[in-house]
């Protein structure tokens, strides 16, 4: 299995709030010419580092439909925008689909603490938005 991946940098990802729409689907862009320079078929176009099971699941997507792969993550416009032209560029994309367990713990002085542990399920095909 191919443990190799590429990752978009956090910087690239961050959206300004006041960010018009044509801006973010050039920052969109800027993302895709990065992914596609980088000529990885797996890659992770979110915050966070992915696990070694994403990663597994990845590499069985790209193997399954016969071209690069892109797991996408982050600020919904951008995500659309990033979904829109990887698609047109020939990837397949997905998002992680997770569980979601909270915990709700009552503090000493009567307050509550409320904690969600978010577990990897598996990935879900994004359909081509073109």
């Amino acid at each position: 299995m191919n443990t190799e991946y590429f990752q978009t940098s956090r910087e690239m990802l961050n959206v300004r709030p006041t960010a018009t729409a044509e801006q973010v689907n050039a920052q969109a862009l800027d993302v895709v010419g990065e992914i596609t320079a980088s000529g990885n078929n797996i890659n992770v176009v979110m915050a966070h580092q992915p696990t070694s099971e994403q990663i597994k699941d990845l590499n069985k997507a790209s193997e399954l439909y016969g071209k690069p792969v892109a797991l996408l993550g982050g600020e919904f416009s951008l995500m659309v925008g990033n979904a829109k032209h990887l698609t047109a560029h020939g990837f397949q994309c997905f998002t992680a689909t997770t569980e979601r367990k909270t915990v709700e713990v009552i503090n000493e002085d009567g307050t509550t603490t409320k904690k969600s542990l978010f577990s990897y399920v598996t990935l879900r095909p994004i359909i081509n938005l073109n």
